[in-house]
């Protein structure tokens, strides 16, 4: 099983360098409204910031979003404070031969109402 979880925020209001700022962390990815989206042919609508945490070695989507609070941490507050003028989404992407454990603790739920964010799971089963 391979587990992808990323962090997304988005604004149409803010630059990609402006919400990385005022985050205090370091991202995986950025973007401009306009730019193309790698291997695609979609343009980006929202100017974006991203971090990525990916794992193989697990049987749940735990560990991966553990590990995306431990790249923030301490910038949960600034993520939240960002809620009126952006998107804050947590997503994982989730590849397994079996139905994966898609268990999340209240830690874990707590800290995903703390940066106000919405979460997406998607799940590729082969």
């Amino acid at each position: 099983m391979e587990v992808f979880a990323s962090l997304s925020v988005t604004s149409s209001q803010m630059s990609a360098a402006e919400i990385g700022a005022a985050i205090g962390a370091q991202c995986d990815r950025c973007w401009a409204a306009g730019d193309v989206r790698e291997k695609t042919t979609i343009k980006e609508k929202k100017n974006g910031w991203r971090i990525v945490c990916h794992s193989s070695s697990i049987d749940d989507i735990q560990q991966p979003i553990n590990d995306l609070f431990r790249r923030i941490h301490g910038g949960e507050d600034k993520i939240s404070a960002l809620t009126s003028c952006c998107e804050i989404l947590i997503r994982c992407a989730v590849y397994s031969n079996d139905v994966p454990s898609l268990y999340l603790d209240a830690g874990t739920l707590q800290k995903l109402v703390g940066i106000t964010a919405s979460f997406d799971i998607d799940l590729y089963l082969s």
